[in-house]
């Protein structure tokens, strides 16, 4: 169906099989069966292409499953094929910001941003149910500091893809460093 579209808007493109990287090399065999990814390769220009991977719901536009990312593809030209290196056009990651303001206690008031990117960004999912967002940012940032006692938060970019999504809150922690 996105090839069909694509070409009806005067864009080449054509399908890709790729497997992930951590999977054993398969030399010169080539066969279907060894594929576990069915993707859209749009070449761009002779350095550069967009991936299209549907494996995922919420797969924006050039994010590739973070298991394929780096993998060699199978691309089908016509009659024949092509390796190509699959690269999605956002790096999956993750970036923070910290800010502690430490008491003589060693207890601290925080404000913590994270920005998840690419295959990172699936924990869209986590926080994306009202009744259980809440529930979701302290399991998850209590990870990081056990102490954290959470005042507020917000997320940003949970129903979109064009950006990263970004958790922010604001809180204390307790004995965060000694005394």
């Amino acid at each position: 169906l996105a090839r069909s579209l694509l070409s009806e808007a005067g864009v080449r493109s054509y399908m890709a099989l790729a497997r992930p990287r951590d999977l054993p090399d398969i030399g010169d065999f080539v066969s279907p069966d060894v594929y576990t990814h069915v993707l859209v390769y749009v070449p761009l220009s002779r350095e550069n292409a967009l991936w299209l991977d549907f494996s995922k719901q919420f797969n924006g536009c050039g994010i590739v499953d973070e298991a394929i990312e780096g993998s060699m593809a199978l691309v089908l030209v016509g009659d024949r094929y092509e390796l190509k290196e699959v690269r999605g056009c956002c790096l999956n990651g993750l970036s923070a910001d910290y800010l502690f303001n430490l008491d003589s206690k060693g207890n601290a008031r925080c404000e913590l941003e994270f920005r998840f990117y690419g295959g990172y960004g699936d924990l869209r999912n986590s926080f994306r149910n009202t009744q259980t967002r809440e529930e979701t940012v302290h399991s998850y940032f209590g990870e990081f500091i056990p102490s954290l006692g959470i005042d507020t938060y917000a997320i940003e970019n949970c129903d979109t893809w064009d950006s990263p999504l970004a958790v922010k809150l604001k809180g204390d922690c307790y004995a965060l460093t000694p005394a």
